[in-house]
């Protein structure tokens, strides 16, 4: 597939230009931006479901309702579609870069807000990411210590 930029994309779900947005640069310009707003938004709405299905109460209720197994399917499942809505975003703010070389100030404003944007989601993110993984990992040890606690009491006691 043809990116926005013209480049080949290796599975990206970015669509073709049609000819007339390709010959109005203008056209195109609004084109990415309406494309980013609509991702953010799609990011933001995410990002919480993200934060809510891995750290939002207690992560050992989620793993009753879900079952451990499916609960970090899930997770990692939207981990790796976040990942690749980030990428989608960063690729479309570098396309509204190469279009703006030189551009009006008000272009320049518009894409450090959308970069500006870009970060604050990567770094929440990461951030949601690394909680979610400190509380599986608590969980993970949780579940197998309280056996091995039983088994090393029978063991110590003699029983």
């Amino acid at each position: 597939m043809v990116s926005r930029t013209g480049s080949k994309t290796g599975g990206n779900s970015m669509r073709a230009l049609t000819p007339a947005v390709i010959s109005s640069p203008g056209g195109q310009w609004e084109d990415l931006r309406k494309e980013c707003r609509k991702l953010e938004s799609e990011i933001d709405q995410k990002l919480a479901a993200f934060s809510k299905i891995g750290g939002g109460g207690s992560s050992s209720e989620a793993a009753k309702l879900l079952g451990e197994s499916s609960r970090n399917d899930v997770i990692n499942a939207k981990a790796q579609e976040l990942e690749g809505l980030l990428e989608r975003l960063s690729d479309l703010n570098d396309a509204m870069g190469s279009l703006n070389s030189g551009g009006a100030v008000s272009r320049m404003h518009t894409l450090a807000r959308h970069k500006d944007i870009l970060t604050e989601f990567t770094q929440e993110f990461r951030r949601t990411r690394s909680t979610v993984t400190v509380d599986m990992r608590h969980d993970e040890l949780l579940s197998g210590s309280s056996v091995g606690l039983g088994g090393g009491m029978d063991y110590l006691s003699g029983q």
